[in-house]
Formats: C-alpha cells, structure tokens, sequence
C-alpha cells in the first residue's frame, strides 16, 4: 500500500482474503480515520459481496525493503549487474608445445 507522500506500507491482514486478486474495489475501515493493526480492509468483489477482514500488522518499508518485496512478489524485475571483464594477470599465458 503507497500513502500520502509517496511512503509505502507493508499491510498483513488477520487472515486469507480470497477475493482479492479479483476484487473490483479494496477500502480501508478505521473508527479513528487513521490506518493502524485495529483497522481493516473491506473488499468488494463487484457482484455485491463484501468482506471484511481485520489487519494483524501495518509497517512502514523503507526504499530497499519496498523494492525487495517488490522483486519477491513478482511485480518488479530484479536488477542484473553486468559481468566485469576478467583483468589481465602475470604468468598466465599460454606456451603452445611442438
């Protein structure tokens, strides 16, 4: 989840939400209006069934952490470091034998 100001959140909820790769509309329930652990998420499937589900723990990522959940969930390809030229070392020509 990316709030206001561009900082991203790690959102686990209570339990297994199994509409929610194919939900139409995903929402955040809070009595206080702010996001915290005793909130939680409501989803909406498109064909009028709802479920809510309480969240077990919200926790602010860092850029590293955000780009490694990224990577770990499929969602961002990983950077490959290019290969290094192997350097020239003394000693290690090759004699040719008659």
């Amino acid at each position: 989840m990316t709030a206001a100001g561009r900082r991203s959140y790690h959102v686990e909820l209570s339990r297994r939400a199994y509409g929610l790769r194919s939900s139409w509309a995903i929402g955040f329930v809070s009595p206080t209006g702010s996001i915290c652990s005793t909130s939680s998420i409501q989803v909406d499937d498109g064909f009028g069934r709802q479920e809510k589900i309480r969240l077990s723990s919200v926790r602010a990522l860092s850029p590293e952490e955000l780009d490694a959940m990224l990577v770990q969930y499929g969602k961002k390809a990983t950077e490959v470091e290019q290969a290094t030229e192997p350097e020239e070392m003394e000693g290690a020509e090759v004699e040719e034998l008659d």
